[in-house]
């Protein structure tokens, strides 16, 4: 006869098994958790803490009940038969959502069944240290310090003073009063403490949510005020452009059609076109300042080294004339940020190191150097100019809106370029600053944080 062959289980079927069991036990440990545990605040916490004592202890009565059936005394049968009672009758009651008369028919009941079980016989004093225990639980699950006064004192009237009258005599009962006693006094101390603390924390809570709620209503309407003024901006700047055209077109003809009877005409008529001029960049450099803080622009990668060539090339005239120089080094990095800002920023750098420059000097060339370097937190980007620098007393106002320090006839501007360059700056999580400036020219340095950059 040939030998029975044993079918061994594979590898495979003992991990499934195995994946199986975890998956079980997790999933009961995760019920448990959701029941008992995750409570909203520390009354739902004892409450169901309550539930699991209670079906602690009823699954232990059952099983002493049933093991005492034979050979123990009627009356202890009888107790543990009380008890399941008033365990049931907890879970019923928490089952039908009345939690605190749950919590009070355990914590007073089986107190009530002990103190019977002492009138009927005496010997029941033994679990005097069981119910100690119970007590002691129960006063950390009941709220209020009230009530949990008057439950230490209702255990201590009908278990724990006739108890310790019958098993002791003087001065041993003195003892064990200030004993148990003393194990009263500590839980309701740390009761009344974490009941405290948790009515401060919800507290704390109720405040941070409302005023989370007052935030989100100031932000909504901040962001509803924002794209109210972006778009008052966009129809104010067509309303007010409209005219400004008709204002320079108009002039052009007067000047192509007038003959000027003397140079104050022409001079008046000159003044005409350049505050419409001065007008319509005003309007252009406020539309793009509120635009700034706007939802509109889209991540992508900027590269510095093509930004500052098609700006450049917007230069072409000047650059080949020899009226201006600019210089851009090789290597400048990459950033992850706004291409129409970035390009708007380098513009308005450029654009102030070659229009600042000195008048009075015909053979001077302006210059205008871009480069960069790199540390350990961030990127740096230096944009010098060779210009008449900055006065130390304007160079705390230089990127506030509006503020100018030369006039029209001297040098054109707005008074909006460094604000818009610091808003775009602020925009990429970056900063701008004056490192350097003199007589001789001024150092802009730009610093964009190393969370921007993109690897080459």
């Amino acid at each position: 006869m040939p030998p029975t062959k044993v079918l061994q289980p594979s590898p495979l079927a003992s991990v499934e098994n195995q994946k199986s069991r975890h998956s079980t036990r997790r999933q009961i440990t995760d019920k448990l958790s959701k029941h008992f545990f995750q409570a909203r605040n520390l009354e739902q916490l004892s409450y169901n803490t309550h539930v699991l004592i209670a079906s602690i202890l009823l699954l232990q009565n059952i099983f002493v009940t049933i093991m005492r059936l034979d050979g123990y005394p009627a009356v202890i049968v009888l107790i543990n038969l009380l008890e399941i009672v008033i365990y049931i009758g907890a879970l019923l009651l928490f089952r039908i959502k009345k939690p605190k008369y749950s919590l009070f028919l355990a914590a007073y009941g089986i107190p009530l069944v002990f103190s019977f079980a002492l009138i009927v016989w005496s010997g029941f004093v033994q679990a005097l240290w069981f119910l100690m225990g119970f007590m002691l639980i129960y006063i950390m699950l009941i709220r209020g310090n009230r009530a949990r006064m008057l439950y230490a004192a209702y255990c201590w009237a009908i278990f724990f003073l006739p108890g310790l009258l019958i098993s002791y005599q003087h001065p041993e009962i003195t003892i064990k009063i200030i004993q148990i006693l003393s194990l009263t006094i500590i839980p309701l101390i740390i009761a009344a403490f974490v009941e405290h603390q948790d009515k401060r924390i919800l507290k704390l809570i109720q405040e941070s949510k409302t005023q989370l709620i007052e935030e989100e209503r100031l932000s909504n309407t901040l962001q509803q005020k924002n794209e109210e003024l972006v778009t008052f901006s966009h129809i104010m700047s067509h309303d007010l452009k409209s005219p400004l055209s008709t204002i320079k077109r108009f002039s052009q003809l007067l000047r192509k059609k007038l003959n000027f009877q003397n140079k104050s005409q022409e001079e008046y008529l000159g003044f005409i076109e350049s505050s419409a001029e001065s007008m319509s960049d005003l309007i252009n450099d406020l539309l793009s300042y509120s635009k700034i803080d706007s939802n509109e622009y889209v991540h992508q990668i900027v590269d510095f080294n093509k930004v500052l060539l098609e700006i450049r090339s917007s230069f072409q005239y000047d650059l080949i004339e020899g009226k201006a120089e600019i210089k851009i080094a090789d290597g400048l990095p990459m950033i992850e940020g706004h291409l129409s800002l970035i390009r708007m920023l380098f513009q308005n750098l450029i654009s102030n190191g070659l229009n600042y420059q000195p008048k009075d000097d015909p053979e001077h060339l302006p210059k205008v150097h871009i480069s960069a370097k790199s540390d350990e937190t961030s990127c740096l980007v230096f944009i010098e100019d060779n210009g008449i620098g900055i006065s130390d007393r304007y160079l705390q106002h230089l990127f506030v809106p509006f503020k100018r320090y030369h006039s029209d006839s001297e040098y054109k501007g707005t008074g909006l370029g460094m604000s818009i360059c610091k808003k775009i700056m602020e925009k990429h999580g970056g900063k701008i600053e004056v490192s350097k400036t003199s007589s001789q020219g001024t150092n802009v340095k730009l610093t964009f944080p190393n969370t921007s950059l993109v690897s080459s």
